[in-house]
C-alpha cells in the first residue's frame, strides 16, 4: 500500500504538470506511447503472445498519431484495414503450426489496435479545445479523486461487498466514496480553470460531471478487472510500481475521457 500510495503522491501531480507544460505534440507522444503499451498489455492478457501484441503496440501507438493529424478518415480507416489484414493473414499461416494464432487473437488486435487508441484520442482531443491545457486534465481528476475516495472510503467503511466476483476488495461505501471524490475533483478542477483562465463555473454543473466521471470511471475500472478475472491475471503489467501496468493505472481514464470530450460538445463547462 505504501508504494501506490507514494507513487500516487508523487507521480500523478508529475503527469498533471506535464500534461499542462508540454505542447500539443507532447501530448501526442504520451498518448500514443500509452496506447501502444496498453494495446500490448491486453493482447497478452487474453492471448498467447507471439506476434500479436507486437502488431498492437504498433499499430495502436500509430492509430493515435493518424487521427491526431487525419481524424477519422479514409486514412485511419485505411490503417485498421491493414490491422486487420495482417492479423487475418497470420491466423491463415499459421493454422496447424505449433504457433498457431488464433480468433481471440484477431478480436484482441482489433479491440486493443483501434478502440483504446480511439480512448486515449479523446484527451488529445480535450488537450486541443479552447484552454485544452486545462481541459485535458479534466477525465483525470474525476477519474483520479474517484479512485481515490473509493480507496479510502471501502478501507474505513467498506462493509457491503459491490462485485464480489469482479472486484472483492471493492465495496458499495467504497463506490459512494468514489461518487465523493469524483465531485470534489471536478471542484478542484473548476477551481484551476478559474485561477488559470479566469472562467467562471457552475458548481451544480461540475459536480454533474463529477458524479458522471465517477460512475464511468468505476465502470471502466470493473470491466478492465472483469477481464483479468476471466484470463486470471493480477495485473495487465508492471510499469507503475503499486499499480500495475497502464490498463490497471488508466482503466477509469478510459471510459471518463470520451464521455467528457463529448458531453462539453453539447453541455459546455
Amino acid at each position: 500500500m505504501k508504494t501506490r500510495l507514494l507513487f500516487s503522491a508523487v507521480g500523478i501531480p508529475i503527469l498533471l504538470i506535464l500534461l499542462i507544460v508540454l505542447p500539443d505534440w507532447g501530448t501526442l507522444i504520451f498518448c500514443a506511447v500509452l496506447a501502444g503499451l496498453a494495446a500490448h498489455e491486453m493482447i497478452c492478457a487474453v492471448g498467447d503472445g507471439g506476434r500479436f501484441p507486437i502488431y498492437g503496440a504498433i499499430f495502436g501507438a500509430a492509430a493515435v498519431v493518424f487521427i491526431y493529424f487525419f481524424g477519422l478518415t479514409k486514412i485511419t480507416a485505411a490503417l485498421v484495414a491493414v490491422m486487420v489484414l495482417l492479423a487475418f493473414l497470420d491466423l491463415i499461416i499459421t493454422r496447424g503450426g505449433s504457433h498457431a494464432s488464433d480468433f481471440t487473437d484477431v478480436l484482441s488486435l482489433i479491440f486493443s489496435s483501434a478502440l483504446l487508441p480511439l480512448m486515449f484520442s479523446s484527451l488529445l482531443g480535450l488537450r486541443r479545445a479552447e484552454f485544452g491545457r486545462i481541459y485535458v486534465l479534466m477525465p483525470l481528476f474525476a477519474a483520479f479523486l474517484s479512485d481515490t475516495g473509493a480507496y479510502f472510503a471501502g478501507m474505513y467503511l467498506g462493509k457491503h461487498k459491490l462485485a464480489p466476483l469482479v472486484s472483492p476488495k471493492k465495496t458499495v461505501e467504497g463506490s459512494i466514496g468514489g461518487l465523493v471524490g469524483g465531485v470534489v475533483g471536478m471542484y478542484i478542477f473548476g477551481l484551476i480553470l478559474f485561477i488559470i483562465a479566469k472562467t467562471p463555473f457552475d458548481p451544480l454543473k461540475l459536480a454533474v460531471y463529477g458524479v458522471i466521471g465517477s460512475f464511468l470511471g468505476q465502470v471502466g475500472d470493473l470491466s478492465f478487472s472483469a477481464v483479468k478475472r476471466e484470463y486470471d491475471i493480477k495485473d495487465y503489467g508492471k510499469i507503475f510500481p503499486g499499480h500495475g501496468g497502464v490498463l490497471d493505472r488508466f482503466d477509469s481514464v478510459l471510459f471518463v475521457a470520451p464521455a467528457f470530450y463529448l458531453i462539453l460538445e453539447v453541455w459546455p463547462l
